[in-house]
């Protein structure tokens, strides 16, 4: 009974820890990127 409950709180936190990740990436690669937008390409 105490097991599911663990592995519904890890799945949730997994979650929300690559969510937050994935942000955070986008965010570093667009600030790496905004410099060559008028570039054209």
């Amino acid at each position: 009974m105490f097991l599911p409950i663990v592995g519904a709180v890890f799945i949730a936190v997994a979650s929300i820890l690559y969510i937050l990740y994935k942000s955070w990436s986008n965010k570093i690669y667009f600030e790496k990127w905004k410099d060559y937008e008028d570039c054209g390409v």
